[in-house]
């Protein structure tokens, strides 16, 4: 297990900083090569670049802010470590938690935070049970890199984008209005998938365009059912009718 560990820590470090990735801020990076990077366990997690001292942060950029041994699966890479040639493959009884934000893993190994960037990661899965999946794996012009989470899968599938937005203070001593938090919204936009393409849909009308002449056997499943194209539990019942009504 010792060996594990540490061939972990070689691959981690390694991919961490072989990847160009903007979105990472570099103070982030310093503290992470000096060793001192720590990552709070609280709900909201922590934001580099603001002032935490006199904000508190409301929401997560997080997929989950608890630590979970998901299976991780990496897309096929040999890499040279100190530890002599090795390959990825998947990490499955390490702690981990996903960074939707910044679009990394962060590892949790003897106390010590590690990072991964997602364009590594084919698929994360909690037992059976996959829960993200890299947009490399289909075929799209919207979606170009990062993960997104598997609600239905199938010919016809569905799927969950996010969009992570963090809001600076805004407060006004003078006036006395505003928010003093560091506000994160996280969005989480429906994606519909046809055979391997992935489209963004925002409601009835770009559904229509994507199926096309069955369209209206699916708005009729809509209506009879008092169904709306923009909640997700919804559209989730129109994806699995789809499916079903195909497999017949």
């Amino acid at each position: 297990m010792k060996i594990q560990i540490c061939l972990l820590f070689c691959i981690l470090s390694y991919v961490s900083f072989s990847q160009n990735n903007e979105s990472i801020q570099e103070n982030v990076k310093d503290r992470f090569r000096t060793g001192d990077l720590k990552v709070s366990n609280s709900s909201s997690g922590t934001f580099y670049g603001f002032d935490n001292s006199t904000s508190e942060v409301v929401g997560t950029a997080y997929y989950d802010t608890d630590w979970h041994k998901y299976n991780v699966k990496f897309y096929p890479k040999t890499i040279n470590t100190p530890l002599g040639t090795t390959k990825l493959d998947s990490i499955n009884d390490i702690p981990c938690r996903i960074n939707l934000k910044d679009n990394v893993i962060e590892f949790r190994v003897d106390f010590q935070t590690k990072i991964i960037d997602v364009d590594l990661v084919k698929t994360i899965k909690d037992g059976t049970k996959t829960l993200l999946v890299n947009v490399k794996e289909f075929e799209s012009d919207t979606y170009q890199t990062g993960l997104v989470e598997e609600i239905v899968a199938g010919n016809y599938g569905l799927y969950l984008h996010y969009k992570v937005i963090v809001k600076k203070p805004d407060y006004s001593p003078a006036l006395n209005t505003g928010s003093k938090d560091i506000r994160v919204i996280k969005e989480g936009k429906m994606a519909f998938k046809i055979g391997k393409k992935l489209y963004p849909i925002s409601g009835k009308k770009a559904l229509a365009q994507i199926l096309g002449d069955k369209f209206k056997t699916a708005d009729d499943f809509m209506s009879k059912n008092d169904l709306s194209y923009k909640e997700v539990k919804d559209v989730t019942s129109l994806v699995n009718f789809l499916n079903d009504s195909e497999n017949r």
